[in-house]
């Protein structure tokens, strides 16, 4: 479990959604403000158009029977359409009727993705590359999988056989540069995006992988120039969409950074770095009840993430539920007993309740994980009560004759 907030960079990788590329109505996000917010719908006037596609997809609706051909074709086109769950329970029939064919799995790698069934969508692709090697899209995003999870031993060995046999793909040397930033191999890494880019000139995830490897040495400006280059050669790239608004972010440039996290969480909605930096951001510039409702949404998406009730939790206090923030947090330390901060705010809302003992004891737990500037905690004024009483000055007498 990570503690640090701000460094995402690994954790980043190539997080590149499943449906890239895919054309189908709701793959784009729709226009955001610093939450995502949808804009308002458009005016009435394409009735015609809407009636026509309602008809198509109660045609494919009624596809049914045992031609694998037919149930393909339904399924794809309905998530076209948008009928995503309908398009995967077509697909999944046909699966079902021949499951040796690869671009089935390819089709429900991408219906899975589309709802956030990431876990299948992943086996489903991982089948798709089993029963056809040669698919280099189903490859490619495989491996953007493993490295964006931090699996790059598996990327590696997937991607390496390909690169052999395909040595001017541009998309594949970026792939394997990626694998080389994330192993520390900064020199071979800028030789393989050099290489992608002498290949393929504008391409994002090289780009991208330049703009890695500028952010690390600490040089901003090339890296946010980086960053925009991929964009504008794929405005859907998560991790260029990161990149950037983590630069922004940095730069307290909160405004600017919050719709760039609101577009990658709309792109990929499992992507938690997102959900936590859009949350800091809109925190950042005062928008606290956004921030609430980015952070219950990641709670009600995964129910059992401890660092999903964590940032709910910090935000509720920070508006001053202090019941809310308390069951969220007391769920975190529950649920990992690792979670450093989670002990550490506990501590500040029992001792603004006055509840000193439970206070000492969430302090402790935070100390023996690690936790710092005990010290400094004297100085915020949450923790008075539990500093104004002789078990806390006990403690810290006890704890500065251990330093020394």
């Amino acid at each position: 479990m990570a503690q640090s907030e701000g460094r995402v960079w690994s954790a980043l990788g190539v997080a590149i959604v499943l449906l890239a590329g895919m054309a189908c109505r709701g793959c784009e996000p729709a226009g955001e403000g610093a939450t995502g917010t949808p804009d308002a719908a458009a005016p009435a006037g394409d009735q015609a158009g809407d009636a026509a596609d309602q008809a198509e997809i109660a045609r494919h609706l009624a596809v049914d029977g045992t031609d694998v051909a037919a149930l393909y074709e339904a399924g794809l086109s309905l998530m076209r359409l948008g009928e995503v769950e309908a398009g995967v329970q077509k697909l999944e029939k046909a699966r079902d009727l021949a499951p040796k064919m690869a671009a089935l799995h390819k089709g429900l790698a991408i219906g899975y993705g589309r709802l956030g069934r990431m876990s299948e969508g992943e086996k489903a692709l991982s089948t798709a590359v089993e029963l056809d090697p040669a698919d280099f899209d189903a490859l490619a995003e495989l491996s953007r999988i493993y490295l964006e999870s931090g699996r790059t031993a598996q990327a590696r060995k997937l991607l390496e056989p390909a690169a052999q046999a395909q040595p001017a793909n541009a998309e594949l040397q970026a792939l394997i540069g990626m694998t080389a930033q994330q192993e520390g191999r900064v020199d071979e890494a800028a030789g393989l995006f050099a290489r992608a880019l002498e290949l393929k000139p504008g391409l994002s995830d090289a780009l991208f992988g330049e703009g890695l490897l500028a952010r690390r040495r600490g040089d901003l400006p090339t890296a946010e120039a980086r960053f925009r280059s991929a964009l504008e050669g794929n405005p859907n790239h998560v991790g260029a969409l990161m990149g950037l608004g983590t630069i922004h972010l940095e730069r307290r440039e909160a405004d600017q950074a919050g719709p760039l996290f609101a577009r990658a969480l709309r792109l990929k909605p499992d992507l938690f770095a997102a959900r936590r930096l859009l949350g800091n951001a809109l925190m950042l510039i005062g928008r606290f009840d956004e921030a609430v409702q980015v952070f219950e949404a990641g709670v009600q998406r995964d129910p059992q993430s401890a660092e999903a009730h964590f940032y709910l939790g910090k935000v509720l206090l920070q508006r001053g539920r202090l019941p809310e923030a308390e069951r969220e947090l007391e769920f975190t330390a529950r649920t990992d007993p690792s979670y450093r901060n989670a002990w550490l705010e506990l501590a500040r809302i029992y001792s603004i309740r006055g509840e000193v003992d439970r206070s000492l004891v969430a302090l402790r737990q935070a100390d023996g994980l690690g936790f710092q500037d005990v010290e400094g905690l004297r100085k915020d004024p949450d923790f008075d009560n539990l500093f104004g009483t002789p078990e806390a000055r006990a403690y810290l007498d006890e704890r500065a004759r251990r330093r020394q």
